[in-house]
């Protein structure tokens, strides 16, 4: 999972805001799908800190990318 979120981030870094937009809507569905996981904190930790970076190259808040 962590290799999905650092190449969606690639993504995002390189390419303009229609392609960006496709994958901010691609990626709430996977972490919808995250969500419904039991991780064990360490993981979702390490997760979530993806997610953060994730959200950041969006200019975003990474709050509703978090998994709880």
């Amino acid at each position: 999972m962590s290799a999905v979120i650092k190449a969606l981030t690639v993504i995002a870094e390189t390419n303009h805001s229609a392609i960006k937009n496709d994958v901010w809507v691609f990626s709430s569905y996977i972490v919808e799908g995250l969500q419904k996981e039991e991780w064990l904190k360490m993981d979702k930790e390490f997760l979530n800190q993806l997610l953060k970076n994730f959200a950041k190259a969006f200019e975003k808040k990474g709050a509703s990318m978090l998994i709880e």
